[in-house]
């Protein structure tokens, strides 16, 4: 009962966002047009999994369609950062981005003992967890050097990243069911949402832009 209730939450609490995103004229405004568009696929990626009836095919679809979401997060989080980060190809920027490619590279020998769909799987699961931490370090980097200019929105969008990768890594270590780590996840995220609700600006688009610009 509990977590078909959490399941709701975290369905309705992204919603509610984006139609506070899209009501006040912020959807395609920096930095929250990128965050807008991850909640739309998002939504539409958990809609999409009520499809799946059979266990197996909905851990599989649950898991692909997870590690797709790694493409509106990065754009949603490169979005943010150029809102207090002006320069396109800062040092943090590409040193980040090397690594990323280098850990990369090495994903495959993680997965050497794996068959063919197994590993694909496992390499997947293993470059969504680099994305989310990578874009989590990136954020929290750039946001602890212009604190006074960071909005809440970043913070709790690094929040957001970190928790993931975290997640993912904690259940790499222990390689089992983790259904009390599934359900603390769960609650942060839902608490995440709120606070975005709580925190998104009341502005105009022209007023958020010039307060920007100042």
């Amino acid at each position: 009962m509990f977590s078909t209730i959490m399941w709701i939450v975290t369905i309705a609490l992204p919603a509610a966002v984006a139609v506070q995103l899209y009501r006040r004229q912020l959807w395609h405004v920096t930095p929250y047009h990128g965050f807008f568009l991850m909640l739309v696929m998002g939504l539409a990626r958990d809609l999409s999994l009520l499809c799946y009836r059979d266990p197996d095919a909905y851990e599989t679809a649950w898991k692909i369609t997870l590690c797709a979401m790694a493409l509106p997060h990065a754009y949603a989080a490169l979005a943010a950062y150029r809102h207090i980060e002006r320069r396109a190809a800062s040092p943090t920027v590409v040193a980040i981005a090397l690594s990323m490619a280098f850990a990369a590279l090495l994903l495959p020998i993680e997965t050497v003992y794996m068959d063919g769909a197994q590993a694909s799987l496992r390499i997947m699961l293993l470059l969504y967890r680099l994305v989310d931490g990578s874009l989590a370090v990136l954020l929290l980097t750039a946001a602890s050097q212009q604190f006074r200019r960071t909005p809440a929105h970043v913070w709790l969008l690094a929040a957001y990243f970190a928790s993931y990768a975290l997640v993912c890594v904690i259940k790499n270590q222990v390689r089992s069911d983790t259904p009390a780590l599934d359900t603390c996840h769960v609650v942060f995220v839902a608490g995440l949402y709120a606070a975005w609700l709580w925190a998104l600006p009341a502005e105009k688009p022209a007023k958020l832009i010039e307060a920007v610009a100042e």
